[in-house]
């Protein structure tokens, strides 16, 4: 047999048993590692091809991926519709990550129409069963909307179940965002136990490198009535202003803010009720009696503080915050005093006091007018301004 006859046999060969080999849950599984690798290295087109090949003959992992490849819309057009397509083909056969990924391409706003709703909470609470974690976080997100009350009954309590699942298995995150929502129903319910107990899981999710909770730990709730064995001080081990500061130092730059904005104590309040006269009348000066009475080391880490919340242009908002979601999350703040949104704005305005002043720093009015001159809307300018007329006197 010559070479050209070997050759033609070995791509005949090929060609008939690559397909079929693939096709057998062995080479399907192992061709779908391959393209899924594949893609993480930012190569989408092969991939899709193999995935839809194989999804024709409903290999559930390839019906999952291409689900996955419309969501995001890597090498094809964006489709949600495609997706669910998919994904549900793979989930009426049982697959778990497929079930998952169909119920995140569901909405769960305010406005959602209660049958999504409904259908999202099954099909997470399905996989709940079979103990996926990623689904437990995803149903404990889904439960934060007043609707799904008549869909599941006692949602916030099953919130807590299945946070609870997540957080044992020690994840510092799990851990947190378990904390979060025993802090949140404690306040709520003025239940000391369980604010007690999210102290408790928050300090083991920064035992475990969440600085998120120790920036948590800097503004955890209290309530009237504490009946608990032990005091939330002692709980907390430190004070609230340690563990911002402890934050802080890990770069959270809320905690920074924070730190900053309340390191020089009753500045804040003083600026903003516009009275020159308290920091200059030595009769009377509030800030020469705070400055004396805390630790220069302190004073200094919360100037650079300010210095560096001066300097942030956003804020980086935690994720999955106790409120619910993020645009609630802002709106809770927003009414909060200081705002986190307006902590560099608010940085820059006590900086330029104090070297317009000279608190604590040597006086400086060129760096004063800088800092107050980052004060871009008009509230703060006018006040900026007033400030600025008041190094004058």
């Amino acid at each position: 047999m010559s070479k050209l006859s070997r050759f033609g046999i070995a791509i005949i060969f090929l060609v008939i048993a690559v397909p079929i080999f693939i096709t057998t849950p062995y080479g399907a599984r192992h061709v779908n590692t391959l393209a899924a690798r594949s893609v993480t290295n930012g190569n989408y087109t092969v991939p899709f091809y193999v995935f839809r090949y194989l999804s024709v003959f409903n290999n559930l992992d390839a019906l999952n991926n291409l689900g996955v490849l419309y969501i995001r819309g890597l090498g094809v057009k964006r489709s949600r519709q495609t997706a669910q397509y998919y994904l549900a083909k793979a989930e009426a056969r049982g697959h778990v990550v497929a079930r998952f990924n169909l119920a995140k391409t569901l909405p769960s706003r305010s406005k959602t129409p209660e049958h999504i709703l409904r259908e999202k909470v099954h099909l997470l609470l399905a996989n709940v069963s079979l103990g996926d974690i990623p689904s437990h976080l995803l149903l404990a997100d889904t439960l934060y909307f007043v609707r799904v009350e008549k869909i599941l009954a006692n949602h916030k309590q099953k919130k807590l179940e299945v946070l609870k699942v997540a957080a044992d298995t020690d994840d510092p995150d799990y851990l947190r965002q378990y904390a979060e929502e025993l802090e949140v129903q404690g306040f709520v319910l003025e239940d000391a136990a369980m604010i007690a107990n999210a102290i408790k899981m928050y300090k083991r999710a920064y035992q475990r490198g969440s600085i998120v909770a120790a920036e948590r730990l800097g503004s955890v709730r209290n309530i009237r009535d504490w009946d608990y064995p032990v005091s939330r001080a002692d709980l907390l081990e430190y004070p609230k202003a340690e563990w911002t500061r402890i934050a802080a130092k890990k770069g959270r730059i809320a905690a920074v803010c924070k730190a900053g904005l309340t390191g020089f104590g009753p500045m804040r309040k003083l600026i903003s009720q516009m009275k020159p006269s308290a920091f200059l009348n030595s009769s009377d000066n509030q800030m020469a009696s705070f400055l004396e009475a805390t630790d220069t080391g302190v004073l200094r880490e919360s100037l650079n503080f300010l210095i560096e919340c001066g300097k942030a242009k956003k804020l980086s908002f935690p994720p999955n915050p106790p409120f619910g979601s993020p645009a609630l999350y802002i709106q809770k703040i927003r009414g909060s005093v200081p705002s986190l949104l307006d902590s560099p704005k608010r940085a820059n305005l006590m900086l330029g006091v104090m070297y317009g002043l000279g608190i604590y720093v040597e006086k400086d009015l060129e760096l004063a007018r800088s800092y107050l001159g980052k004060l871009g809307d008009l509230e703060h300018w006018e006040v900026a301004q007033f400030w600025t007329g008041s190094f004058a006197e």
